[in-house]
């Protein structure tokens, strides 16, 4: 459909294998392009605060310390930045996650991602946490499967109170195809607490996408999509586990009637409410839409669904979530293709106790460019929308990232910016809510076939 990422990974819905360069990659790093005051008051909004390079391949995900003095990014490689100047605290190069998370009290980093056995032949959940301030290694543990099965982590998240983490993805059963599966672990220690896994009603495959944990700590919820329904589709499938002895609280399955196929949901828990938010058809459907589903987060009874078909039905396809401050409002971004054929960052935002729409912001790129979003987030005070992504198109087209700012309140833009450097596909993105800075990660080509991660911060 449009030009994608290049990558060195291989996966089954996310890239997911991982690719080492050695010890020696870290070498070859470069220095911060920019530094400037991190959030300083006198900084105008959209003002880039400073880039950072590394020497090695496929940057997945972005996380803030929540002071805001630090980012981590993991991918092929996992890395500190000092987020007032982007200068790199350390780095483990052998080490790299498909996604990451920092406790509350701000002391450890764990990242989860798929690693290989030496002849390929599986794959299993690799989970490390690290001192963050350090990146000295706390503990690793892996959760495999006896003989050469595949499993691969999609999603990461630590209690509120920092004493376990979760981690959800997909690994294949005995007979089942592939299985949603979350592992529990003790934060300190890396001790597995519990395993659940889940075949849908179809006995076909089932792709967890994303974990979220309740804000008293007691629930955690896990969705993906599900083989399941007549004809046999996929659908969003939710669930809900007590989070101390992963007991399954309930179910809830979710297909629009003229849907073929649910793909690839995320996932945010707030104020009572479970929200997924999805693509709801298939790739060549008429009806592919943005889809978005709160259910009841004590029961999985269904709120509400609200359904974003865009300017050019059958070409609208939601990527990421977020939810506003004290959970009063819900964002959800992707892209949607309008009536010259080419995509827009589309962005709406709902109301989270009724669904009811507030706005529609969408992003046109430069001529003869698709913009394709891949993350969306909420500044500090809930004031700002932040919408990440990646422009591509054709050879016209300058590929790069892409970084928008909307009225939280009324969808306006404020800004824009884009960086380009090579060619860049963005990854991550991850807002401080205590400095008012958005900080953006992904991959950068500026000589082929080599690749860099590179992480660009700007005042929101």
């Amino acid at each position: 459909m449009r030009a994608r990422r290049p990558s060195a990974r291989n996966g089954l819905m996310k890239i997911a294998a991982v690719c080492c360069l050695g010890p020696t990659a870290a070498l070859y790093a470069t220095p911060p392009a920019q530094a400037s005051a991190f959030g300083a008051a006198h900084v105008a909004p959209g003002t880039r605060l400073w880039v950072s390079r590394f020497h090695s391949s496929d940057a997945l995900a972005i996380a803030v310390s929540n002071g805001g003095s630090k980012v981590f990014v993991t991918g092929s490689a996992t890395i500190a930045y000092d987020a007032a100047t982007g200068n790199r605290l350390w780095v483990d190069q052998p080490t790299g996650g498909d996604a990451i998370a920092v406790s509350p009290d701000r002391n450890v980093v764990f990242i989860t991602g798929a690693k290989t056995t030496p002849l390929h032949l599986s794959a299993y959940f690799h989970t490390v946490a690290y001192q963050a301030t350090t990146g000295a290694q706390l503990w690793a543990s892996d959760y495999a499967l006896p003989g050469p099965r595949r499993a691969d982590p999609q999603s990461l998240a630590v209690s509120p109170d920092g004493s376990a983490v979760f981690v959800t993805g997909y690994s294949r059963g005995q007979a089942s195809g592939f299985d949603y599966t979350t592992v529990a672990y003790n934060a300190v220690t890396g001790t597995q607490l519990w395993v659940r896994r889940y075949n849908g009603p179809a006995n076909g495959n089932d792709f967890a996408t994303a974990v979220d944990i309740s804000k008293d700590g007691r629930t955690v919820y896990v969705t993906g999509i599900s083989v399941g329904g007549r004809p046999r589709r996929f659908e969003f499938a939710t669930i809900a586990y007590s989070a101390a002895t992963g007991a399954r609280r309930w179910v809830s399955r979710f297909n629009e009637r003229a849907s073929r196929s649910d793909s690839a949901p995320a996932l945010r828990v707030s104020s009572g409410t479970v929200f997924i938010a999805g693509t709801s058809g298939a790739k060549t459907s008429p009806s592919a839409s943005y889809a978005t589903v709160a259910y009841s987060a004590a029961t999985g009874a269904q709120r509400w669904v609200r359904m974003y078909a865009g300017a050019r039905r059958g070409g609208n396809f939601e990527s990421s979530l977020a939810v506003g401050r004290g959970g009063r409002a819900v964002y959800v971004t992707g892209e949607s293709q309008r009536s010259s054929g080419l995509y827009d960052f589309a962005t709406v935002a709902y109301r989270a106790g009724t669904g009811a729409r507030m706005w529609v912001s969408r992003y046109r790129p430069p001529r003869g460019c698709n913009a394709d979003a891949g993350a969306v987030a909420v500044g500090p005070g809930g004031r700002s929308v932040f919408v990440a992504g990646d422009t591509a198109g054709t050879s016209a087209c300058r590929i790069g990232f892409a970084t928008a700012a909307y009225s939280a309140a009324t969808g306006a833009q404020r800004w824009v910016r884009h960086y380009y450097a090579g060619k860049n596909f963005e990854s991550g993105m991850a807002v401080s809510r205590v400095t008012d800075t958005v900080v953006v990660t992904g991959d950068s080509i500026p000589h082929p076939p080599n690749f860099e991660f590179v992480t660009v911060a700007y005042h929101g």
